[in-house]
């Protein structure tokens, strides 16, 4: 039996919210595609023989942030980006040869000092093939709060996985992951509706379904608030 895990998602396109058991995400009317959510590289294989007994399409989203790469320490920007780019490629194989239908999403990271801006991940879906999650709480305390939402949208393909909570920060940037408040959520919210984008996004705070429901409240009055001004 699957067990439930504390991940829920909100698509904004279809303004559903999605249930997700044991890393596997099943939308509550099961028809939407399964999101494989995975944050480590730590036991590919075990993941790897997840995917292979699923029929459906699935996106494994998961931080390039692990010990043997999470920071730059001795190693250049451009080493640790090798490093990376050698680990996706080497999956993609494995993922290919099986003909699993799955795509490697990597997430931006919280700290400056790890791999994982929104810059470097957009080379790795250049070079790679990969997807790119964008987890907007980590940018926020990346960059000490200064975000700006038009321009990293701006820079995003139409369609892709994120992530969103509350965030405590300090100078050397992410330090947990707090609840989610309708504040905090509605720049955001904003501009995504605003750029038309096909985004599906998953809460990562302490109370996940009760805010992943609190922001599809947000996303709806939104609409409806620009729908009325535009007659």
């Amino acid at each position: 039996m699957l067990s439930l895990s504390l991940v829920h998602e909100l698509n904004l396109v279809t303004g559903q919210i999605e249930l997700c058991f044991d890393h596997v995400c099943l939308p509550l009317n099961l028809i939407q595609d399964v999101a494989i959510l995975l944050y480590s590289l730590v036991h590919p294989a075990a993941c790897l023989e997840k995917v292979r007994t699923t029929q459906l399409n699935l996106a494994w989203c998961f931080s390039p942030a692990q010990p043997a790469f999470r920071f730059y320490q001795t190693k250049t920007a451009r080493q640790t980006y090798a490093l990376i780019k050698k680990a996706i490629v080497e999956i993609q194989d494995k993922i290919a040869e099986n003909r699993w239908k799955v795509r490697l999403c990597p997430e931006t990271t919280g700290k400056p000092s790890q791999f994982g801006s929104v810059e470097e991940l957009l080379k790795l879906m250049k070079d790679t093939g990969c997807g790119i999650c964008v987890d907007f709480a980590h940018l926020y305390a990346r960059e000490q709060g200064n975000v700006d939402y038009v321009t990293i949208l701006k820079k995003l393909p139409k369609k892709f996985h994120a992530h969103f909570s509350g965030i405590e920060y300090g100078p050397k940037g992410e330090r947990r992951h707090l609840k989610t408040t309708k504040q905090f959520f509605e720049p955001l919210a904003r501009e995504l509706i605003k750029q038309k984008l096909d985004v599906t996004l998953i809460n990562e705070s302490p109370r996940p379904f009760k805010d992943a429901a609190m922001m599809k409240r947000v996303v709806i009055a939104l609409i409806a608030a620009k729908k009325k001004t535009a007659v």
